[in-house]
């Protein structure tokens, strides 16, 4: 398997900022956005395991120090772009709605850096943010033909399995989706939902057989 090429459907541009502490580095790879969890990172079968690869990958001193100061010391492009290329992907189709603007790289930068094909997904709930919710539709209409692979949305982060809940806006991109007569892909991202929401279908004993 590891001659075959990999595309990565859902890829996100690269922080630009430099993690100001082994904390900060450590929440790097955890989703939560509290300080008060990172500590408790380091104690996670995946992390410690990363820890290991990376150090082997860069020829740095094995432990978690040894590893966070090696990447201090590096060109953030290039510390990016020596692992981006190391996975031999042959095509990244990025979400165009994280990081926001200036906080991270762009799709086709993320495509330099890994030295391969990029292309934006586009993410509703950015257009909606951006441009208001009534420019969402024609957006989505012209997707194909301003170089998107895809449509995204966050829906499932905010209603969960409750669809009834859905947003109009995402309605009306799925719509002027379809109406295009070639429609654009779309993925939904679920997960646990934002941080500060409560999403009681997500627990079992709200289901109904």
């Amino acid at each position: 398997l590891s001659g075959i090429a990999l595309v990565d459907h859902h890829a996100h541009g690269i922080l630009r900022d430099r993690p100001e502490s082994l904390d900060e580095f450590r929440g790097l790879f955890s989703e939560s956005p509290d300080p008060r969890q990172w500590p408790h990172v380091a104690t996670g079968v995946t992390y410690r395991r990363a820890m290991r690869e990376l150090a082997g990958f860069f020829d740095c001193e094995p432990t978690e120090r040894g590893v966070y100061e090696h990447r201090l010391g590096w060109d953030p492009a290039e510390y990016a772009s020596a692992l981006l290329r190391a996975t031999n992907t042959e095509a990244l189709y990025v979400d165009d709605g994280f990081p926001p603007p200036g906080e991270g790289t762009s799709w086709d930068e993320l495509g330099e850096l890994a030295g391969c094909e990029a292309r934006p997904v586009l993410r509703i709930e950015r257009v909606a943010a951006e441009d208001g919710p009534d420019a969402v539709p024609e957006v989505v209409a012209a997707a194909r033909e301003s170089g998107f692979v895809g449509l995204k949305t966050i829906a499932a982060y905010r209603t969960g399995l409750e669809l009834e809940r859905l947003d109009p806006v995402v309605l009306a991109a799925l719509e002027a989706n379809e109406r295009t007569a070639n429609p654009l892909p779309v993925q939904v991202h679920c997960g646990f939902g934002d941080w500060d929401l409560y999403l009681p279908r997500a627990d079992p004993g709200h289901l109904k057989p």
